[in-house]
């Protein structure tokens, strides 16, 4: 019997369906409960794909990601409960690989990483940044644009990254993606004849953004996919902006991480993912959580590397 593979989701997003069984998915990490159900609603009946499947090591039953909080692609809820773009995609990666899926939390991005080089997970669902570097580690499917983004009081009417000049931009201290994203940008205004921004340093990126709102700072610089997915789900109050171009200068692209080699699940992983393309799921993904901008149009496993 196939397995109906439920995940923990706000109002209105997705489903991925395989049967009529709902499988219990244990976590593993520091404030996970034991256990949880899944619960969906959205896209029913995502089939298993045999070829797809074939590509799994022999015997596979299970794929194991491992996940850590940052939203929106992992989102912590209150009970333990995880949803968010990477959820739902790890989710749509197992039923179209008719494998159940296991999923475990752990703090952050380098003990995910750990926890993939040690064996213990097939995947971490990052995103990890890809670079020549992360590619020597890991076997990197990208799924996601990697470019900042800007989020302000709703209805000031920002629509460039230029009409930041001048103004009082606030960002999370010590991140060096941010610290060099305000360097270049002051860079450009004082290029374009305009006044360089001022930057302030705050602990946390949930204290940026209450200084916007509170008026203290005009802006707020951040991960695109944060800031758009911000003002996805409070619109009232904020509006986002996101730059094509990478200011960040860490690498245009970010993914899923594994084990590189073709004796794991990555070949299966990046086949998946292709049938999500095609099938559309992906792209609803994407949209659910106001990443439709990111998204990529190909996947390919250390595409960096590769060529």
């Amino acid at each position: 019997m196939n397995t109906l593979v439920c995940l923990p989701r706000r109002a209105g997003s997705l489903a991925f369906c395989l049967g009529a069984m709902c499988a219990v998915l244990p976590l593993a990490g520091a404030n996970a409960q034991d256990s949880y159900v899944v619960q969906t609603a959205g896209v029913d009946g995502l089939a298993a794909n045999a070829d797809a499947a074939a590509l799994l090591p022999e015997g596979t039953t299970e794929i194991t990601v491992v996940t850590f909080p940052n939203v929106p692609f992992t989102i912590v809820g209150e009970d333990g409960s995880l949803e968010g773009a990477g959820v739902d995609l790890s989710a749509a990666v197992a039923a179209v690989l008719g494998v159940e899926l296991s999923m475990g939390l752990v703090n952050d991005v380098a003990t995910s990483k750990v926890s993939v080089q040690s064996g213990r997970f097939d995947i971490s669902t990052g995103p990890l940044i890809d670079t020549p570097d992360s590619e020597r580690d890991f076997a990197i499917i990208p799924w996601l644009k990697t470019t900042p983004g800007f989020v302000f009081q709703a209805g000031r009417g920002y629509d460039d990254v230029m009409d930041f000049c001048g103004l009082r931009v606030a960002i999370v201290s010590g991140s060096r993606p941010a610290e060099a994203n305000t360097a270049a940008m002051t860079e450009a205004c004082e290029a374009a004849g305009l006044e360089a921004p001022t930057v302030s340093g705050f602990g946390g990126q949930d204290a940026t953004v209450v200084a916007v709102l509170g008026g203290r700072e005009d802006v707020a610089l951040m991960g695109a996919p944060t800031a758009l997915y911000m003002a996805t789900v409070r619109p009232e109050e904020i509006d986002a902006i996101s730059s094509e171009d990478d200011i960040f200068g860490v690498g245009l692209y970010s993914g899923l991480g594994m084990v590189p080699g073709e004796d794991g699940v990555s070949p299966a992983v990046l086949a998946a993912l292709q049938v999500l393309r095609e099938n559309g799921v992906y792209t609803e993904i994407m949209e659910a959580y106001g990443l439709g901008a990111l998204a990529v149009d190909d996947f390919a496993i250390n595409p960096i590397t590769s060529n």
